[in-house]
């Protein structure tokens, strides 16, 4: 049975419903290799040694940035979903304002009702990993690994496969990146990092220079929704972006590219998909 096989022929209640535990990693742990999902990515990757810790100096010149419009603003939150999340969706729906979200697999496994909800918002549904692994310190299996397990369970949840990924911490060299590609990913990083996750408490003063001041080039910015402090800064950094007249966007939005492909699975599967959990319809939001 190929992977695509089994994608079609889960039910709408897999594809929609709680995830079991049992049948994933252990949250925000590194993740093991699966050998069916190596056959077609392993091609031409560059022999680049696995890091012992993430890059202080990367380059992203190959990757997305910037929007292709100067008046559009990408929009992007990163680590959730979290108990925080409701609070900033409740906000950006006040604004009629669409985000993406770069969700980690694991904090999906521990929230699904909230990334459902996000999803059946408008949102843009993203992937940063199972674990918010930086990649370049992972193998390529454990890259692939970390990926899959987390398009899967957004998959199960919400019924979709993202085609964004974002690598935390910005972590990615030639080797990582060729990885990605070679799922038929799309890398989102960012060109204006408000340090919210690092504890910034001036995210609205920041952004609101950024707006006023700052070229007119299609920013992508990085927040986050993991912690509260975070999130409560958001609102009025969305308002200083208003004010300027940006136009808030989701990234695939801003790039004019579709946020899902449903042939991820077909790409990179040599098997069957190891996870099949009996699964428990999610409440709709």
């Amino acid at each position: 049975l190929t992977a695509a096989a089994l994608l079609l022929a889960i039910p709408v209640s897999f594809v929609a419903g709680a995830p079991a535990a049992g049948q994933y990693p252990a949250p925000d742990k590194p993740v093991a290799a699966v050998a069916a999902w190596r056959a077609s990515v392993f091609s031409n990757i560059p022999d680049i040694p696995v890091n012992s810790s993430p890059l202080t100096a990367t380059d992203w010149t190959p990757d997305v940035a910037t929007c292709r419009n100067g008046g559009d603003w990408g929009l992007s939150f990163d680590d959730g979903p979290s108990p925080s999340t409701p609070a900033l969706l409740d906000e950006l729906k006040k604004r009629n304002v669409k985000a993406t979200f770069f969700v980690v697999g694991s904090r999906v496994l521990e929230h699904p009702e909230i990334l459902k909800r996000t999803f059946n918002e408008g949102h843009q549904i993203a992937l940063h990993t199972w674990s918010h692994a930086a990649l370049t310190t992972r193998t390529n299996d454990q890259v692939l690994a970390e990926i899959l397990f987390n398009a899967q369970i957004i998959k199960e949840v919400i019924g979709v496969t993202p085609r964004f990924v974002r690598p935390p911490y910005g972590d990615i060299d030639e080797r990582v990146r060729t990885v990605l590609r070679n799922m038929g990913l799309t890398i989102a990083m960012w060109s204006f990092d408000t340090n919210d996750g690092s504890g910034a408490t001036d995210v609205v003063q920041k952004m609101t220079q950024r707006a006023s001041t700052g070229p007119r080039n299609g920013p992508i910015t990085l927040e986050h929704d993991l912690y509260a402090a975070a999130v409560a800064q958001a609102p009025g950094a969305m308002d200083a972006i208003i004010a300027n007249n940006f136009k808030i966007t989701t990234i695939a939005q801003c790039l004019g590219q579709p946020a899902y492909d449903e042939s991820l699975f077909t790409r990179v599967a040599s098997g069957v998909i190891p996870v099949q959990s009996a699964s428990v319809t999610v409440p709709a939001s």
